[in-house]
This record gives C-alpha cells, sequence and structure tokens, in this order.
C-alpha cells in the first residue's frame, strides 16, 4: 500500500510539472502562429488566368478577415433602411 502511495504520488508530481512547464510553450507558440507568413493567390478581376500572390503575417490575415465581416454585416443591416 505504501508503495503504490508513493508511486501514485510521483505520477502527481510528474503529470503537474509537465502541464506547467507546457503553459509558456504555448504563449509561444501562440505568438508564433500570428508571426509566421502565409502566402494565398488572389485572382485579378477582369482576368481568368492571371493571379497575384499575397504574403502577410497570420494576425494580417485574421485582421483583414474581421475588417471584410465588419464591412460586410454593416452593408447587410443597412441595406433596406435606404429604401
Amino acid at each position: 500500500m505504501k508503495y503504490f502511495s508513493v508511486i501514485l504520488a510521483g505520477a502527481v508530481l510528474a503529470l503537474s510539472a509537465s502541464a506547467t512547464a507546457q503553459q509558456p510553450n504555448s504563449q509561444k507558440e501562440e505568438v508564433g502562429k500570428q508571426d509566421r507568413v502565409i502566402c494565398r493567390n488572389q485572382e485579378v478581376i477582369g482576368s481568368r488566368l492571371s493571379k497575384t500572390r499575397v504574403c502577410r503575417t497570420a494576425a494580417e490575415w485574421a485582421e483583414l478577415k474581421r475588417t471584410e465581416r465588419l464591412a460586410i454585416d454593416r452593408v447587410q443591416s443597412n441595406r433596406y433602411k435606404n429604401e
């Protein structure tokens, strides 16, 4: 019984140490994910073949998506107010 409780206590300590050690790494990974560069090919309006390559960080892509979504929501909510 005593042997089992020592092993159990050791396992709990090992798991708690690994959980606390992962927290700073996850913050670094989150910052690293926001700083990575993502390149996308965007079609040029008026051409079926031409494409432009646009490279931005993940944070910039997220901000662009957010601002575009806000603009779409604003237009859709004001659609019937002008009539």
